[in-house]
């Protein structure tokens, strides 16, 4: 008798708690984040699509192995492997831990770890059940008599997708196989349900209408310094010290979240970016830049559009990042020598 066995990598515990096994997983897979990590150096953001492929391909096989068989059994809220995952995105983007986890993941079009789970272990079902591939445990376990079959296990996650029918093979497809099938609808209902998590929040009232489709946004793509996409990335999460969010982990009331340079303005996302006359010289700067960008550009009286330009405008995404960050530093500059003088 022995507190746990790995048998062929995946660590077995005589309460058969599945969380003890993803624990082990992620830590598997923390090496070996770590050591990308370390040979990327600088590179790590440098090229946003380059180093999510690379951890799909070199992390990602580590922290969903066999979930051929555990992803259909009942795991955790927050799975250790999921934790992994979620902290690789945000060091991407280089924002706060703390930063909205929906947001991120549809910032950089991800979808979680569980959903590819899940899709190899309905990919394991088709192989061995409805398939018939494999030796004769294989085969003779899907026919076991206990309630917990793993079968059963695989049945339960296309029936609460309203996928049963898939399950049961009544109405097959030629083009479609079931666990691709799977994968699109939990895929939708993903991006369903994070889209209306973000309108439901009173944090992510600016990020609600920027983000409109679930897809890399294009300033990942198109704004190489490291330092100015950060920063654009962090006002587009609310993950910024603006009092409109420092405000709110004070319990502040939102209408009194001043900015510091304006008293009777609050300081949000518009006002910082079009409204406060403290970085006009460099507002001045942007809007210079983006007349030369854009031929026959106009300030439009719609300031909500506006923002929506600003943050969302691939063509003009490069400066609209410098401005932010240059403002950000002018703004914690002038905070800290007025403390200073104090």
């Amino acid at each position: 008798m022995v507190k746990e066995y790995k048998y062929l990598g995946f660590l077995v515990t005589p309460s058969f708690n599945i969380t003890t096994a993803l624990v082990d997983l992620k830590d598997r897979g923390l090496r070996a984040y770590g050591a990308l990590r370390a040979k990327l150096g600088i590179s790590f953001r440098k090229h946003i699509p380059t180093t999510m492929y690379l951890f799909d391909s070199l992390i990602k096989p580590i922290i969903l192995y066999a979930s051929d068989f555990w992803a259909t059994l009942k795991l955790p809220q927050n799975t250790p492997v999921e934790l992994l995952h979620r902290k690789f995105c945000k060091q991407l983007l280089g924002v706060n831990l703390q930063t909205t986890n929906n947001a991120v993941y549809l910032e950089l079009g991800r979808l979680p770890l569980e959903i590819y789970a899940k899709k190899n272990a309905a990919k394991n079902w088709d192989r061995i059940y409805l398939q018939q591939t494999g030796n004769e445990l294989l085969l003779a376990s899907c026919n076991t008599p206990f309630e917990n079959n793993w079968i059963s296990t695989v049945k339960n996650t296309f029936e609460k997708v309203d996928m049963l029918d898939t399950f049961l093979n009544e109405n097959p497809s030629d083009t479609t196989t079931p666990f691709s099938a799977l994968f699109n609808r939990e895929k939708d209902i993903f991006i369903q349900t994070a889209f209306e998590s973000i309108q439901n929040m009173s944090k992510m009232q600016t990020y609600k209408f920027l983000k409109q489709n679930w897809k890399i946004e294009d300033y990942l793509l198109q704004v190489e310094n490291i330092k100015n996409r950060t920063a654009l990335s962090k006002l587009r999460l609310s993950d910024h010290t603006l009092a409109i969010e420092k405000g709110r982990h004070q319990n502040i009331n939102q209408s009194d979240r001043k900015c510091p340079f304006c008293p009777e303005e609050v300081e949000n996302e518009l006002h910082f970016l079009i409204k406060c006359p403290t970085y006009k010289f460099l507002r001045k700067n942007l809007f210079d830049d983006i007349s030369v960008l854009c031929i026959g550009f106009f300030y439009p009286p719609d300031e909500k559009f506006l923002i929506w330009f600003l943050l969302n405008n691939p063509i003009i995404s490069e400066s609209t990042a410098k401005y932010i960050k240059l403002s950000i530093e002018l703004r914690a500059f002038l905070l800290e020598n007025h403390r200073n003088w104090k």
